[in-house]
């Protein structure tokens, strides 16, 4: 190897890692991604929040009505919304006896209803309406007096 081979391969650049142009690069695609992504995680989070919360009221009416035809505890049974609690119930909404309470979202609105008491035949003295609403949907559904959502 003569005297100027040895020069050249002196003088190779010895690449490792990354440039910071290219680590800039690399964060300012990842910012617009996240960026431009974040009005539909929002939107596909309270979809999933008023989704959740019309089947959360729709089982629990049927499960209180399941439990006065079944005369569990020898009691009424029935679903209430308290603040921003839903809460199924075994007595009376203000005191029960027995209670499961689940949380409704902030951004979700529930109307329709404030208090569904079955009988112990498993009726309602009346139908009503029920509606679930956010900013992105609307919800509406009827319990009819044999306590059938519909």
């Amino acid at each position: 190897m003569n005297l100027l081979d040895q020069f050249v391969d002196n003088k190779k650049p010895q690449s490792s890692g990354f440039t910071l142009v290219e680590l800039l690069l690399t964060i300012g695609i990842i910012s617009v991604i996240a960026v431009s992504s974040a009005p539909f995680l929002s939107r596909f989070i309270l979809q999933i929040y008023t989704e959740s919360t019309v089947t959360r009221i729709k089982s629990n009416i049927s499960k209180a009505q399941n439990y006065s035809l079944d005369n569990k505890n020898d009691t009424t049974w029935g679903v209430c919304i308290s603040g921003t609690e839903l809460r199924m119930y075994s007595g009376s909404c203000d005191s029960p006896s027995y209670s499961e309470e689940y949380s409704i979202p902030s951004s979700i609105s529930v109307t329709g209803f404030t208090n569904i008491a079955f009988s112990l035949d498993g009726t309602l003295p009346d139908a009503l309406t029920v509606s679930v609403s956010s900013s992105i949907s609307d919800t509406t559904y009827t319990v009819n007096q044999l306590g059938q959502i519909e």
